[in-house]
Order: structure tokens, then sequence, then C-alpha cells
């Protein structure tokens, strides 16, 4: 004979199968990213901000694939465990020089679901010079209101020595 575990105390998720919010605490913090390298050693500069699904906040590195943890104190969410695919990440341009954002960047001016990381950065390359990206990032649940929302300003210079 087969029993069922028992359901009671399990709560049916609300919103029509999307999980309640959970109650971890959304805080994005900003950041300045900025990027200088010898041209004569160095091709293209990058930096930028990644939005990961774990929770954490990554800048981008000055090689193209360097990433590192920006301040495990300042996490999109806390405790990262509480992250997941219904929360939603919105980049908005406030000003740009340069070449900007880079065209294979993460979308910008449209909530984009955290199933995959997401990323905006600035990539220099060419002649001396800086490109850089003012973005605000902004973050809810599920289409809801805006939760939390900071300024991130990315630069990267290439210069001749």
């Amino acid at each position: 004979m087969f029993v069922l575990p028992s359901l009671v105390g399990l709560s049916k998720p609300s919103g029509g199968g999307v999980p309640a919010q959970p109650a971890g605490t959304v805080t994005l913090s900003g950041e300045t990213i900025a990027y200088a390298r010898n041209s004569a050693t160095t091709s293209i500069v990058y930096a930028g901000v990644r939005i990961n699904t774990d929770g954490t906040i990554d800048k981008r590195g000055f090689k193209s694939g360097t990433y590192s943890q920006i301040d495990s104190g300042t996490d999109w969410i806390i405790p990262n465990g509480d992250a997941n695919e219904y929360f939603e990440v919105y980049c908005q341009v406030n000003s740009e020089s340069g070449a900007g954002l880079a065209s294979s960047a993460s979308l910008e001016g449209v909530w984009l679901p955290l199933t995959s990381n997401r990323l905006w950065y600035v990539a220099k390359s060419g002649a001396d010079g800086t490109d850089t990206a003012n973005i605000t990032i902004s973050i809810r649940y599920n289409g809801g209101a805006t939760i939390d929302s900071a300024v991130y300003a990315l630069s990267a210079q290439k210069f001749t020595i």
C-alpha cells in the first residue's frame, strides 16, 4: 500500500503558481567601477556590473571574463538563498560617452527575469580614450513595484605611457 505524505502545513503558492516574495532583504548599493590600462599591453579594457542569479553582484574586470564579487555585504539579496527566477532587473542608461554600453551587454530599458546572470558593461578598444556609462539598475519581484534601485558608474580607459 502506498501512503501519500501529509500536506498539512503546506501553503499554495500565491499569484497563480508564483511563490510569494522571499523574506530576504533586497538592496542595491551602487558602485563606481573604473579600469584604466596601458594600450601597449591591452587591446580592450572592460568595466561592468553583473547581477547574478545566486543573489550576488560582481564587477567585470579589465580583461574579458574577469569577474569579482563587489562585496558580500552588498549582494542584491541577503540571504543569497532567497534569490529566485521571479526577481527581475532593469537597466536605465542615464548617460554615456565614447561607445557607451557594449552592444553585447544585456538589454536596457526592459525588465529581465533573473533566469540567467545579467551583465551591463563598457568595452574600450581601438584608439586611446575612455568609454563610460552611468546606469541605474532596479530590481522588482514578479512584475510588482520596484524594490530598490542604485546607480553604477562604469568607466574603461586606454592610454599610452
